[in-house]
């Protein structure tokens, strides 16, 4: 018996149930992710993970990966944890960021034979006809009964799903080790999409000449993926991204990290800092929840009660206009 995708065309979207890829063993991510975010929409992802092998070779599915992962700076690491170490073989990685969707389905399906299904309203019963699809630029065309049809009078159901299309972006990797033992990986990638910036909010007091400062990390995620519960560190400055990649940060583990507020009585965010060849790494002391889509402001310091005074400075030759204020 052939097996069939059932796909329904909406005039308000479209609707389908998938089955799961039979030959791939889905990875799902780990908890408590590592991210170090640099400036310029760019960033470091590494995640405990756990794999479980059998003989032979073995499809791996990375899935709740960035849509905007560079694919060949993607590494795993098993992680020991016994006398022996186990010898994990990467034979080959795929990054499928072709995502299912009608416009995909449809493309995947031109020259294609497909069914279409329509009810008859009096009696509630199901016509099936055979129908090749012929384009779907400007909408679809197909020849169906010796006859060319623009639109679609039915539902259109497929035959089965392109192996290229996934619903989400995964990591495919194919790999050969010991079976039937679970096996800790690490699993790092770099990617596009997640950076951040600093804001600052001054409060000034004129009586007083006394000004509050505070300083926001602005953390924004468009990578598609979620990072739950992650450790984050922020990392400021010139990065020289050549090829091949840049080696990951270390993480000081261990090391006393210290952030300095020269002169200015400020209160403890937790927030510390380490310096590291031209880059300072700020290290966020509790969990952070990055959603997709989402801009997260966090605090990196607050100073109160700062010294401050208000100047007015006149260039000559510049108009009336043009003059400024500063404190």
């Amino acid at each position: 018996m052939r097996r069939l995708l059932l796909a329904s065309v909406f005039a308000s979207g479209f609707a389908f149930a998938l089955p799961a890829a039979a030959a791939d063993t889905v990875i799902a991510p780990g908890a408590a992710p590592e991210l170090t975010v640099y400036g310029g929409d760019f960033a470091l992802v590494r995640e405990s993970r756990s794999i479980k092998l059998a003989d032979g070779e073995n499809h791996l599915a990375f899935t709740g990966v960035s849509r905007m992962l560079q694919p060949e700076t993607a590494t795993i690491q098993v992680i020991a944890n016994g006398p022996k170490t186990p010898d994990v073989k990467i034979l080959d990685q795929t990054f499928a960021f072709n995502l299912l969707s009608q416009e995909s389905l449809l493309e995947q399906a031109v020259g294609r034979e497909v069914s279409i299904v329509t009810t008859n309203p009096a009696s509630g019963r199901d016509t099936v006809e055979r129908a090749r699809v012929l384009s779907v630029q400007n909408g679809v065309v197909l020849e169906m009964g010796g006859k060319i049809h623009t639109g679609v009078p039915g539902r259109i159901v497929f035959d089965s799903l392109p192996g290229n299309l996934r619903p989400v972006p995964t990591l495919l990797m194919t790999a050969s080790g010991p079976a039937g033992t679970d096996i800790p990986i690490e699993l790092s990638y770099l990617t596009n999409g997640l950076g951040w910036k600093t804001d600052y909010v001054a409060n000034y007091d004129s009586d007083a000449s006394r000004l509050d400062l505070t300083a926001w990390a602005t953390v924004t995620n468009n990578t598609g993926a979620e990072y739950k519960d992650a450790k984050l560190r922020l990392a400021a400055g010139d990065l020289n991204r050549v090829m091949p990649p840049p080696r990951p940060l270390p993480y000081a583990r261990g090391q006393k990290m210290e952030m300095a507020m020269a002169a200015a009585p400020a209160q403890d965010s937790g927030v510390t800092q380490n310096s590291f060849e031209g880059l300072n790494i700020y290290a966020i002391p509790r969990a952070v929840t990055l959603l997709p889509g989402e801009s997260k402001q966090l605090a990196l310091m607050r100073a109160t009660s700062l010294a401050a005074k208000r100047e007015y400075l006149v260039q000559i030759g510049r108009a009336p206009s043009e003059l400024q204020s500063r404190l």
